[in-house]
């Protein structure tokens, strides 16, 4: 199925939220559960643990840090709250799943363009700044993933518009021991600190 919700309607937000089922298409959009949070410019994206995750976005003029989900398949009635992101970067509108399971939320405006990478892993509910960053701070940017797993950022702006087009990979890597996405004398050391503290 395809779900599709918040949104923008003259000077109003939305929380509506509308449902498309392929294999039922006669019955073309059907309304589904309101978010609890109206706005628009929001990140929508179905993650790995098979829920549909609504994160960020604005309503009113605000940047909003809210994140909810909700379980199309056996809980497809009600949106459940989850910690909020850590900052709301306005004109993202975009969130994407990588290879390792975990969303990713490239760049935006914090006020002014940020080169940095939201992420939030649902295995455990938490989000975390990736010490990686984008080779040019920017919002607006068109998000997918190929096929070797690999997020691919595309363009964007930032006072301008920039043809841009960088690639962040998702696989799980080894070497980096602390998960922050760069390997380099961190992980050593965190490697380091694991090893010192023996098993419990």
């Amino acid at each position: 199925r395809v779900w599709v919700g918040g949104g923008q309607h003259g000077a109003s937000e939305s929380a509506a939220c509308f449902v498309f089922d392929p294999a039922r298409a006669e019955l073309g959009w059907v309304e589904g559960p309101p978010l609890t949070h109206a706005r628009h410019s929001l990140g929508f994206v179905c993650a790995s643990d098979g829920f549909l995750y609504a994160i960020g976005g604005t309503s009113y003029g605000a940047h909003r840090t809210v994140v909810e989900r909700i379980d199309p398949i056996h809980s497809p009635d009600q949106w459940e709250q989850l910690q909020d992101i850590p900052y709301a970067p306005s004109e993202q509108g975009y969130a994407v799943a990588g290879a390792d399971g975990r969303i990713y939320l490239p760049g935006g405006w914090l006020p002014g363009c940020t080169d940095r990478t939201l992420r939030f892993d649902p295995r455990d509910g938490n989000w975390d700044v990736m010490s990686a960053r984008l080779s040019l701070a920017r919002s607006n940017i068109a998000v997918a993933i190929d096929e070797q797993g690999r997020i691919i950022c595309i363009g964007g702006d930032c006072c301008e518009s920039y043809s841009r087009v960088e690639a962040l990979d998702t696989q799980p890597c080894p070497a980096d021991f602390n998960a922050d996405g760069a390997v380099n004398t961190l992980d050593f050391i965190a490697f380091l600190n694991t090893w010192a503290a023996g098993c419990p």
